[in-house]
């Protein structure tokens, strides 16, 4: 389940990593498929989703909405 030498990083730390919001951060979650894990019912997110997120391409402006 959790390897032991990976590090997590929670939504506010990704969120100040990535230079956006908290829901921001939910939202890329949901619609880029990101692997996270609940860890004493907090979400984490661990270092390789981090890395593969920060070498995606990031488009400027507001998301497509889903509907």
């Amino acid at each position: 389940m959790l390897e032991s030498k990976e590090r997590y990083y929670s939504v506010r730390e990704l969120a100040r990593r990535l230079g956006v919001s908290k829901c921001r951060v939910h939202q890329i979650i949901r619609d880029r498929n990101v692997r996270t894990e609940r860890i004493a019912n907090i979400l984490v997110v661990p270092e390789s989703e981090v890395l593969r997120l920060e070498q995606e391409e990031r488009r400027p402006g507001r998301p497509k909405s889903r509907f």
